[in-house]
């Protein structure tokens, strides 16, 4: 409990003479003038428990044990990340099958240009 020296003694009173004390801390000053205390207490005969509230039922086909979220996540990134570089061949080879001839016209273009420049504009090795 935390409050004035005044107001912390009238609560430990109260407690010491509803016969529910049953340790207090030394007290530790706080800002402002203010002490903190430290106490337990036990239930007063008869005094209802505070009980928390259920949570609604989780239907069976929702229930997750969460030691299982990991290798799931693992395993579904790992699909994940085949299915994508698998994807992406497919494009290349689709890309490929429709526009081989000019992809092999430009091949030809470049390997031509290499002939022809590539030597230093020598018509033979020998030259």
């Amino acid at each position: 409990m935390t409050g004035t020296p005044a107001e912390v003694a009238a609560m430990l009173h109260r407690h010491q003479a509803g016969g529910d004390l049953v340790l207090v801390n030394p007290p530790r000053p706080v800002a402002d003038g203010r002490i903190a205390v430290t106490v337990r207490t036990v239930p007063a005969p008869g005094a209802a428990l505070a009980v928390p509230a259920a949570s609604p039922p989780v239907p069976l086909g929702l229930v997750v044990v969460r030691r299982y979220w990991r290798p799931v996540l693992a395993g579904g990134s790992a699909l994940a990340v085949v299915g994508a570089a698998g994807w992406a061949v497919w494009l290349v080879v689709g890309f490929v099958a429709v526009w081989w001839p000019l992809l092999l016209a430009g091949v030809a273009v470049v390997w031509l240009g290499w002939a022809v420049a590539g030597r230093g504009g020598r018509h033979c090795p020998g030259c």
